[in-house]
């Protein structure tokens, strides 16, 4: 699962191989099975989820920036039991650390308000050796 975020500049293709998932694109669910694909163009507020065990998909990000990381990031996190049911950190550092890899904004929070506070968390993140980024 990740929330609803947008990103500025990137633009994000889908294309289920095996299993099904959901998207809700700027308020527009689609639900997604074997060959199905969707492109996510920059600055629409878009969530995603599988809704099968074995989903396997093709991800592509362009410019790809950060994403790898974070997508490993947040792997590594749900893996040591670092975030809730639905896969968000419980540690601020944690969710800051994310939010500073995914190249872009959560939607229903001011963008300048996460610019003011994400970054100086992520910094602190970083120095006290929180999440080492892989």
């Amino acid at each position: 699962m990740a929330g609803p975020h947008w990103h500025p500049n990137l633009t994000e293709s889908f294309q289920v191989r095996r299993g099904r998932m959901r998207f809700r694109i700027d308020k527009n669910d689609l639900e997604l099975g074997p060959d199905d694909e969707v492109t996510i163009r920059p600055r629409q507020v878009h969530e995603f989820w599988t809704l099968d065990h074995n989903v396997e998909v093709e991800h592509a990000i362009r410019p790809p920036a950060h994403h790898r990381e974070m997508f490993e990031t947040w792997h590594r996190l749900d893996a040591e039991g670092r975030t809730n049911r639905y896969g968000i950190p419980r540690n601020p550092l944690d969710l800051a650390t994310l939010w500073e890899l995914q190249d872009g904004y959560l939607a229903g929070i001011p963008a300048w308000l996460q610019r003011l506070v994400f970054p100086p968390l992520a910094r602190l993140a970083r120095r006290t050796g929180r999440v080492s980024i892989a």
